[in-house]
């Protein structure tokens, strides 16, 4: 198996109570013999029981962790780790903060829009599911909550879904301020 270690890059995690499912992503990346320079774990509050298997994590993992003092969401969890090895250092004056207050799914469509408006640079990697697998189990269920029309399997519900997407992300790409 090949080695690959990604020197001068720190990957950092978003965590919230899912202490499990961060524990099999860091085992995928040692099964894969992949490392970074480091890892940041930034956990936004989580409950006690999770806060105390990252404690344990950390001592079979060499991982960095940031605690935030209360869950004031994925924004604002982005915008704590500002660590010089993160992302870039003009990274915010770039594509600026990421939006806080906002549902996770808010805040990530907008740093995308505000990443693709600003030229952003990235790879993507064609094969992803096959390299780490998202969970979402009954014991670690995803805590992304989501209307319940965007996840219908109603075929018009679907198509109207679909419909609607393109026009906003056209409208939002083209006319949008992020």
């Amino acid at each position: 198996m090949k080695f690959s270690h990604f020197k001068g890059v720190t990957l950092l995690i978003t965590h919230y109570n899912r202490s499990r499912s961060l524990e099999r992503l860091l085992l995928s990346f040692e099964n894969l013999a992949i490392s970074f320079e480091a890892i940041v774990v930034s956990d936004d509050c989580s409950k006690p029981e999770h806060q105390t298997y990252l404690q344990n994590l950390q001592l079979k993992h060499s991982f960095q962790l940031v605690k935030g003092p209360v869950n004031k969401g994925l924004g604002n969890n982005l915008n704590n780790s500002d660590h010089p090895h993160l992302r870039r250092s003009n990274f915010v004056q770039k594509f600026g903060k990421y939006r806080e207050a906002l549902k996770g799914d808010a805040t990530e469509y907008g740093m995308m829009m505000s990443f693709l408006q600003k030229k952003g640079k990235g790879m993507f990697y064609n094969s992803f599911k096959s390299l780490l697998n998202q969970e979402n189990s009954s014991l670690e269920p995803s805590t992304m909550k989501r209307n319940l029309w965007r996840e219908s399997g109603n075929p018009l519900i679907s198509k109207m879904r679909y419909v609607y997407r393109q026009l906003k992300f056209n409208v939002d790409y083209l006319f949008g301020k992020y």
